[in-house]
């Protein structure tokens, strides 16, 4: 779920689509995946919704990450209902890697990153086109797995990116990865008002990553 500028909450379902909640009526708006409509929702089993520093929505679905501008008019109605589709292009090295999209997220910079199954994808505004980091079988110090299932910032602009092997820290300067918490799951992660760094697994717990120390503090059932 993720909230726009005009108080409309955007929810994702796994398969019946997007749909939009307006709390001064109370109803719901729904958006599909409609076949030969390419300005449609590309797909309605949906992973990830985000609402960018610009009011634009992405959505990150089975099949495809999605653009939505959800201005509304002086009515509170939604004016342009039109979906641009990122898919992943074999032929095209700057399309989306992959695309089953499971995370999404917007740094300080401004810059979006959208993780898939298939890597990280850092979105160029300018060009429209993606520039991808992907495990390297011959470079430790690349992405330690390629499937992304959650990315969160830190109080340093430091970029986390959690998934089904670990979670990395991001060294955008030197194009470099240093992995923490090997082998666990991450479906997801945020940061706490303190400025601490929480990672949920999948079975293994919730940890709290101590970057002082490059570890991980688990808190499991007792």
């Amino acid at each position: 779920m993720s909230e726009d500028a005009q108080g409309f909450l955007w929810i994702g379902t796994f398969g019946g689509g997007l749909n939009r909640y307006d709390p001064r009526t109370e109803t719901f708006t729904h958006y599909q995946s409609q076949e030969g409509i390419s300005s449609s929702l590309s797909n309605d089993q949906i992973w990830s919704v985000y609402i960018d520093s610009r009011n634009i929505l992405w959505v990150g679905t089975q099949s495809g990450l999605n653009k939505f501008d959800p201005s509304a008019g002086p009515d509170g109605q939604v004016q342009d209902e039109v979906f641009v589709r990122y898919l992943h292009d074999p032929d095209d090295p700057h399309s989306l890697s992959h695309n089953r999209v499971r995370a999404i997220y917007e740094d300080r910079q401004g810059t979006l990153w959208i993780g898939t199954t298939g890597g990280l994808n850092q979105y160029n505004r300018d060009d429209d086109t993606f520039i991808s980091y992907r495990t390297e079988s011959d470079d430790p110090n690349s992405l330690s797995h390629n499937s992304i299932y959650s990315i969160a910032g830190d109080v340093t602009d430091a970029l986390w990116i959690g998934g089904a092997k670990g979670v990395n820290k991001a060294d955008r300067g030197n194009q470099r990865f240093d992995l923490y918490m090997h082998g666990d799951q991450i479906h997801t992660m945020v940061q706490d008002g303190n400025g601490v760094l929480w990672a949920g697994t999948g079975g293994q717990g919730l940890h709290r990553i101590d970057r002082a120390h490059n570890t991980a503090i688990p808190y499991n059932p007792d």
